[in-house]
């Protein structure tokens, strides 16, 4: 699916639910739940709600072949690009 502009998601464990992801307009997650959270950031097209998983649920991201490379930024600092494809 091509999209103009950028995607942004927030990918939050219970720590981190009361900051980035909740001003992102996410859930907070109980310490004890050991969940995470999946929150898109202004979200331009497709799913516009926080999607929250299990703890044994893995996230991953693939970059499209089209796409330009990905930004990862961990606490907001810069930790590097996902490659296309």
């Amino acid at each position: 699916m091509a999209t103009t502009g950028r995607t942004r998601v927030v990918v939050a464990t219970p720590t981190g639910s009361t900051a980035y992801n909740y001003a992102a307009g996410g859930p907070l997650l109980s310490p004890s739940s050991g969940a995470v959270v999946i929150t898109p950031v202004a979200p331009l097209s497709g799913i516009s709600r926080p999607v929250v998983l299990g703890a044994e649920d893995r996230v991953c991201f693939t970059a499209a072949e089209y796409s330009t490379a990905v930004a990862i930024d961990v606490d907001g600092i810069s930790a590097g690009e996902l490659g296309r494809g």
